[in-house]
């Protein structure tokens, strides 16, 4: 699924990587190998795209997680992310702003 398996840190914290932005961190946690649920602690700034959101634990595999851009740009601010959510506890409807989901486990 899109928690993924094979996590074995039970909590840990989220990486964002993109074209541009900085500033962004999070949180998870994971419960038997997959991981339960994700938390944005700072949106960052300056982002153009949604970044990659990876994990700390290496071992956790296929895993998916969303980050979505705040429309702030359109108001005369910085784009931000506002939400970061694991395919699997998400319905995959989009939430005000720009949803791109991103493989989070590059190949």
């Amino acid at each position: 699924g899109a928690g993924g398996t094979g996590c074995v840190a039970a909590s840990g914290t989220l990486s964002f990587q993109g074209v541009d932005g900085t500033g962004a961190t999070g949180t998870y946690t994971a419960s038997a190998g997959t991981i339960t649920s994700v938390i944005l602690t700072n949106g960052g700034s300056f982002y153009s795209y949604a970044p990659t959101v990876t994990v700390s634990d290496s071992r956790c595999t296929g895993y998916v997680i969303d980050a979505t851009l705040s429309d702030s740009k359109l108001a005369g601010f910085t784009r931000r992310i506002s939400r970061v959510v694991t395919s699997s506890l998400y319905d995959g409807g989009l939430v005000v702003g720009v949803s791109v989901r991103f493989p989070a486990v590059p190949t």
